[in-house]
């Protein structure tokens, strides 16, 4: 419920000094944006700026005053009052409210300010919850037009409007039949075929999903969430996913079973030799990382499988690098059938991936050689190429290499026989190349690439 007082209120508020420029750009907004930070906000007010003052300066254990220093392009904070006009939300309060912006005294601002760790803010993401309702501001359009909506917000105790966006594992829309329930209240929830649901009037509460996934299935909520927040008169949307219920690692061993800190990819079949796709999803990575000696977990449905590292050939179009074709090797180097079954239950799995001994290691030196490196320049794009299915292709970024000029030592890389290293130097020939090459060593070698001014 808002109030109009009929004297003019004065709030103390925390305000940014004016900042020097910064590169944070001013976000966007629509009209939702009003009732979604409406429900998370302690106090929603218009309110007029009429003084400043500086806040005292944060001190470090010893004493002694600590520097402000701007993040992400918020300014430091000083302190300010605001006449408060117009109220939609809680009482006034005579606490002072953190904003890092740099308001103008005689200015009228729409103000959201949360509660955190015992203070109210309004601070973050570039001023974003500070919004001007007068003067030449390019903002000011888009302020007046939230606060028209939150002016016509339902009454008190009308509930909240609820949103859910159901994926699966690979982002894809999927349609279900949920339902929701809190100590006091209970709901179903259907998501249509583009994985949307809406409620209008959920009442205010803590809710917790309380449907079963399908077999070999769990839901879950990103990011992670025991329970899903409704405020009343406000906007809340979650994003749940339907996600495999099991995770399996791959940990890659050499002959000697020896673990490998190399980047692979890897696809699962089944027992009747049929794929069942890659390791991994479009959101989690099936590759190894170059210092984790684990992938990262990829969802796996539980099931008994077959794992096989995925070695693909590129070609170079322009600067895209193209996979041509995909080659399975199986653990231990030998036929499908022979290789070992992995039982993956639900929960968290880890798999050990035999290389062959075909498929050892190789070291490579890579430098560059020729005319010196214009410096602006001098940073040559190297990538170390995992390939995926499609025709696309994954990068491992290798180094900001300006130790791969002229008269430096060079790089040292470890490849497994069959990957490739894409490298480009823009403006320039190697090797008689314009800009992007692919090169694919099946050997130990020292590379040295001539470099040209085009």
């Amino acid at each position: 419920m808002r109030f109009r007082p009929a004297c003019p209120l004065l709030l103390a508020v925390l305000v940014a000094a004016p900042a020097a420029a910064t590169s944070c750009r001013r976000p966007a907004y629509d009209r939702d944006d009003g009732r979604r930070w409406f429900g998370t906000s302690e106090r929603v007010f218009v309110g007029e700026l009429v003084d400043t003052r500086d806040t005292p300066a944060a001190r470090a254990p010893n004493g002694d005053a600590l520097e402000a220093i701007s993040v992400g392009g918020d300014a430091p904070s000083v302190g300010g009052y605001f006449r408060v006009e117009e109220s939609f939300k809680g009482a006034v309060d005579p606490r002072p409210i953190r904003i890092a912006a740099s308001l103008r005294k005689g200015r009228r601002y729409l103000v959201f300010a949360r509660e955190e760790a015992g203070e109210l803010r309004a601070d973050g993401y570039c001023t974003r919850f500070v919004l001007p309702l007068d003067g030449d501001d390019p903002l000011r359009d888009a302020a007046r037009d939230l606060l028209g909506g939150l002016r016509a917000l339902p009454a008190a105790g009308s509930g909240g409007e609820f949103h859910v966006y159901l994926r699966d594992e690979r982002q894809a829309p999927v349609a279900a039949e949920l339902r929701f329930e809190s100590p006091t209240h209970a709901f179903p929830l259907h998501t249509d075929a583009q994985g949307h649901g809406q409620l209008d009037a959920v009442p205010d509460g803590s809710y917790r999903l309380v449907t079963a996934a399908p077999a070999g299935y769990r839901y879950g909520c990103v990011p992670e969430c025991a329970m899903l927040a409704v405020h009343d008169r406000g906007l809340d949307e979650y994003t749940l996913r339907k996600l495999p219920g099991a995770t399996l690692r791959v940990r890659l061993v050499d002959v000697a079973g020896m673990a490998l800190a190399l980047p692979a990819q890897f696809d699962l079949f089944h027992e009747d030799g049929t794929r069942s796709g890659p390791l991994g999803t479009s959101s989690a990575s099936y590759e190894i990382g170059g210092d984790a000696r684990d992938a990262e977990r990829g969802y796996v449905v539980p099931g008994r499988y077959r794992l096989a590292l995925v070695l693909p050939e590129f070609s170079v179009d322009g600067m895209l690098a193209k996979t041509t074709r995909v080659t399975h090797r199986f653990d231990g180097g030998g036929a499908a059938a022979d290789a070992p079954v992995l039982d993956v239950s639900e929960g968290d799995n880890i798999a050990q991936f035999r290389l062959p001994a075909t498929l050892q290691p190789i070291r490579v030196r890579l430098r560059f050689a020729g005319e010196a490196f214009y410096p602006a320049l001098r940073t040559v794009a190297l990538h170390r190429l995992v390939g995926r299915e499609a025709g696309a292709y994954a990068e491992d970024a290798l180094f900001d290499v300006g130790q791969l000029g002229d008269g430096a030592d060079g790089v040292s890389l470890r490849l497994v026989p069959g990957q490739a290293l894409r490298y480009s130097l823009p403006g320039y020939d190697i090797d008689g190349e314009h800009d992007a090459r692919v090169l694919a060593p099946t050997a130990d070698a020292d590379i040295e690439l001539l470099v040209r001014k085009r």
